[in-house]
């Protein structure tokens, strides 16, 4: 049995769904080895070149440059040289032998010469076409759909494709031949992807302004088209608020956080009734007040040297591990949120915590922070628990690998880890960066900040 086998399109990364051929490295008719360079292949997102997932000869190129298709389609046949046209056109056709080397079948793969599909404008097709086609026609996969659907028989239609082929390119001239007349069904050139989100959010192709590569309608495009603009003038009963330059920042830096980041949550609650005795005491007669915050951050920089492979940055192809825990604490602004930043927590008294803190806060609302005093940190504290905010999710601040988020403490009435005496709970969650930090890493951090805020005499001993 014929040895036939198909190069399909990889999947690189999570979010690639479709790829366009850019360059051939391989000609037909060529042997390749596993490993070797098949083709370019450009996705939304990056190009790169496919290699061959076994040793071949390349008898057919199915998408010649230019052609998109979704991740897992045909891009390519492999089979031995002594495999005919015709054994590999009944492969293509699912009809080839189901004990080769490889049983696959094929999906409708749109040729170069198949990219424009046609509809006959008449009710019927031309009597002089119709018919039934017979499994001795070879035929391309979509043009012998449309002829099903249509009634037509290929055996009828002059072939012009590799390997006496019959095309839809084949059926246009037959059709316009017999009298009937036909036009383009889509002249919009977009990726399969960009038609489907057209169809679900209502959006007319035509009206879109295409950017994708060689003039495509692509998916950026659709969403951008389907966004309904707003009015140039505010109307009566409202204003225009301009965004301001660090908005846009803000905006710009959290877009390609929750855009380019793999971000998973992990989600606990901690016993805070040690905690509040603990700041009770402190604060009775003291200068310097210790806010629950100050609490946080400092258990927090303990944590982080107890596990030490959550305190990073994500940078371009390297996972950075510092040795000093700097904390950055969301602060927000009438402006915008800032991310003041307290160096080397882990080796500072919590009333220096408290102080910097304080300092830091009042710095960033006068305005007056100073640049390094806003960049680097290794870990993100965001609280809203003043607010009576029970739990939220925060976006990772880059190229930190992780933040937590603080909600409220409320009364727990009983059953708090496997006890019975009232509690007030607090719930947390951990944004983490999946490319640095798994799920037991992550998990590992909120334990060992439990066991410290829980515990809290080891944050001033």
């Amino acid at each position: 049995m014929p040895d036939i086998r198909l190069i399909e399109v990889p999947k690189w990364g999570l979010s690639m769904e479709e790829g366009t051929v850019v360059k051939w490295l391989v000609p037909v008719g060529a042997a390749f080895a596993e490993g070797d360079e098949i083709c370019d292949l450009e996705t939304s997102k990056i190009s790169n070149v496919v290699e061959a997932p076994f040793a071949g000869v390349l008898r057919r190129v199915l998408a010649d440059v230019g052609v998109t298709l979704p991740v897992g389609a045909p891009l390519a046949v492999s089979a031995s040289a002594e495999t005919t046209e015709a054994e590999i056109d009944a492969f293509l056709t699912g009809s080839g032998s189901q004990e080769s080397a490889l049983t696959v079948t094929a999906p409708a793969v749109r040729l170069p010469e198949e990219q424009a599909l046609v509809q006959a404008t008449g009710s019927a097709s031309p009597a002089s076409l119709s018919g039934t086609t017979d499994d001795t026609v070879v035929a391309t996969p979509e043009a012998r759909a449309y002829a099903e659907s249509h009634g037509l028989n290929l055996a009828k239609v002059t072939a012009s494709g590799r390997g006496g082929r019959v095309s839809v390119a084949d059926i246009v001239v037959a059709l316009a031949a017999n009298g009937a007349e036909v036009a383009p069904a889509d002249p919009v050139r977009a990726t399969p992807l960009a038609r489907r989100l057209a169809g679900q959010l209502g959006v007319d192709l035509t009206a879109v302004e295409a950017t994708g590569p060689r003039g495509r309608v692509q998916r950026a495009d659709v969403e951008r088209s389907a966004q309904v603009p707003l009015p140039s003038v505010a109307p009566a009963g409202s204003k225009d608020i301009p965004i301001t330059g660090t908005r846009k920042v803000i905006a710009e830096r959290l877009t390609a956080s929750a855009r380019d980041i793999p971000q998973f949550r992990l989600n606990a609650a901690i016993r805070l009734d040690a905690l509040l005795a603990l700041r009770a005491e402190l604060n009775a007669g003291a200068a310097q007040k210790i806010s629950v915050t100050d609490l946080i951050v400092k258990a927090s920089g303990r944590a982080l040297m107890q596990v030490p492979a959550c305190n990073v940055q994500v940078l371009d192809g390297v996972i950075r591990q510092f040795d000093a825990a700097d904390i950055c604490l969301a602060v927000a602004l009438p402006g915008g949120l800032m991310t003041p930043k307290i160096e080397d927590v882990n080796a500072k008294s919590l009333s220096t915590v408290a102080r910097e803190t304080a300092a830091l806060i009042e710095a960033a609302r006068a305005g007056k922070l100073m640049p390094d005093q806003m960049t680097g940190g290794t870990f993100t504290i965001s609280n809203l628990g003043m607010f009576g905010i029970d739990s939220f999710d925060a976006i990772i601040n880059p190229p930190q690998g992780a933040i937590l988020a603080v909600g409220a403490g409320r009364s727990d009435g009983h059953g708090y880890m496997n006890g019975d005496k009232p509690a007030t709970v607090m719930n947390v969650t951990l944004t983490c960066d999946h490319r640095a930090i798994d799920g037991a890493l992550g998990a590992q951090l909120l334990q060992a900040l439990r066991e410290t805020i829980e515990a809290p005499l080891q944050i001033v001993i």
